[in-house]
C-alpha cells in the first residue's frame, strides 16, 4: 500500500476476524498524514464511531473528526469545515461521509466494505463503497477496503485483477477462533427462544466470569401478536408487512415503513381477547434471561436501546470493565466490536435470514454468521458459539 500513495491503489483487505485490519489502517493513515494529506474512514454503523474514533485519537496527534447523523446541524457544520479547510487530517463516518468536502484528500478507507449499511436505499440512492471507489479513481489516491466476509462482487473485482487482493488469515495472537456447534431445535421446548443447552452453557460461562453475547436479529418483544381464536395477525395498513410487538413501550410497529399504532384490546376480526405474542425479539428474550438470572447484568443493545445520545458508548464501556455479563443485541453488536471477555456466542434462529425476500440472502446470512462468530475469541480464552437452526439442508 505504501508503494503507491500518489496513485488510484484500490485494494481489498481479506482478513478473519481479530486479525489486525484496523492496524493496517492505522498505518496507511499514518504514513498519508506524514505527507499532511487527510484521510476519510467510512464504518458501516454509528455505534463502531465512538470506538473508531477513541483508537485513532489515542494514536494519532492530529485532529481527528466523526461526521454520522446523530450529530446536531452546528456539529455537523464544524466537521464538514474542519474537512473542508484542511484542519482535520482524519475523517472517520458512515455512508454519507462520503461526500465531505477535503482540502488535500490522500486516501480512502472502507472498513466493513460488505455490509448493507453503506446502501442508502431512498431519497437520494447511492452505495458508499461505490463512491469510495469512484472518488479515490478522481483523486488518484489509494482506497483500502476491508472485510472478513467481502461481498461477493469485491471478490470478483479482486480475483480479476482489478482490485489488489491483500489476506491476513490468522490472528496475531494465535488464539484459535470460537468453536462452532449447530443445533437443531426441531422437537425441542424453548423458553424465550432460549434452548435447555444454551441455557446451561451460559450458566456455565457466567460462573467461570467471562460474558455471553446472545444474538438475535430481531428487534422488539416478538415479531407477531395473532388471535389464537380466529388466526388473525397484525398487519401494517400501509405495507401489508406483519406488525413487531413491543413492550418497551407498548405498541405495534412496522419495521419496513415505520408506521405505529396502539395495542388492540382484542381481536378486531372475532372479538377475542385471547391474543398471543408469537416468536421471540430482544425484549423478549432479555425478559427470559433476567427471569433466568436475576442476579447478572443484562445488556440489551438494539436500535431502539440505544436512541438516546451516547447511550451505547455508556453500554459498551461497562462491558470493556470485563464483568460477567449478558449482551442482548441485534446486528449492531456483530459489527467490528472488539469484546474480549466474550467467550460464548448464541445465535438465535440462525437460519432466519435466509427466508428474507433478496436474491443475495445466503450470501448476507453467511458474512452476518460469520462476523457474530467472530465476536468471541478474540483473547485467551477458549471460546465457543452455538449456532440455533431449524433447516439442516441449507450450503450455510
Amino acid at each position: 500500500m505504501h508503494e503507491k500513495l500518489e496513485d488510484y491503489h484500490p485494494c481489498l483487505l481479506e482478513g478473519v476476524t481479530g486479525s489486525g485490519k484496523t492496524e493496517v489502517y492505522l498505518q496507511l493513515i499514518e504514513a498519508v498524514a506524514a505527507k499532511g494529506k487527510q484521510s476519510l474512514v467510512l464504518v458501516p454503523e454509528i455505534g463502531l464511531t465512538p470506538q473508531t474514533l477513541a483508537r485513532f485519537r489515542s494514536r494519532f496527534r492530529v485532529p481527528v473528526v466523526a461526521l454520522h447523523s446523530g450529530l446536531t446541524d452546528p456539529e455537523r457544520l464544524d466537521v464538514w469545515e474542519a474537512a473542508a479547510s484542511g484542519r482535520a487530517l482524519i475523517i472517520i463516518g458512515t455512508r454519507s461521509a462520503i461526500f465531505t468536502p477535503l482540502a488535500n484528500p490522500g486516501a480512502i478507507i472502507v472498513d466493513e466494505e460488505h455490509d448493507g449499511s453503506y446502501k442508502q436505499h431512498d431519497g437520494l440512492r447511492y452505495h458508499a463503497r461505490d463512491l469510495a471507489v469512484a472518488r479515490a479513481h478522481y483523486h488518484k489516491i489509494p482506497l483500502l477496503m476491508g472485510s472478513a466476509t467481502p461481498s461477493l462482487e469485491s471478490l470478483h473485482q479482486a480475483h480479476s485483477g482489478t482490485y489488489r487482493h491483500l489476506r491476513l488469515t490468522q490472528r496475531p495472537s494465535r488464539h484459535p477462533p470460537a468453536k462452532l456447534e449447530l443445533i437443531d431445535l426441531r422437537h425441542q421446548r424453548r423458553q424465550g427462544g432460549l434452548l435447555p443447552g444454551a441455557i446451561k452453557a451460559i450458566k456455565s460461562t457466567l460462573s467461570a466470569g467471562k460474558q455471553v453475547l446472545i444474538f438475535i436479529n430481531r428487534r422488539g418483544f416478538a415479531p407477531t401478536l395473532a388471535c389464537h381464536a380466529c388466526g388473525w395477525m397484525a398487519e401494517c395498513g400501509q405495507c401489508d408487512a406483519r406488525m413487531t410487538l413491543h413492550r418497551q413501550p407498548a405498541l405495534l410497529a412496522c419495521h419496513h415503513c415505520d408506521s405505529r399504532r396502539a395495542l388492540p384490546d382484542a381481536c378486531p376480526e372475532c372479538s377475542s381477547g385471547d391474543l398471543r405474542a408469537l416468536g421471540s425479539g430482544t425484549e423478549r428474550t432479555e425478559e427470559t434471561l433476567q427471569t433466568l438470572f436475576p442476579k447478572t447484568t443484562i445488556h440489551r443493545i438494539d436500535r431502539d436501546s440505544t436512541r438516546r445520545k451516547d447511550s451505547f458508548e455508556q453500554v459498551l464501556k461497562e462491558i470493556q470493565r470485563g464483568e460477567p455479563c449478558v449482551l442482548v443485541g441485534t446486528q449492531m453488536l456483530a459489527k467490528g466490536h472488539h469484546l474480549p471477555h466474550v467467550t460464548l456466542v448464541v445465535v438465535v434462529n440462525a437460519d432466519g435470514g435466509l427466508y428474507a425476500a433478496d436474491f443475495r440472502a445466503l450470501e448476507h446470512s453467511a458474512q452476518l454468521l460469520e462476523q457474530v462468530a467472530g465476536r468471541a475469541g478474540r483473547a485467551a480464552h477458549q471460546a465457543g458459539c452455538w449456532y440455533r437452526h431449524c433447516t439442516q439442508t441449507t450450503p450455510i
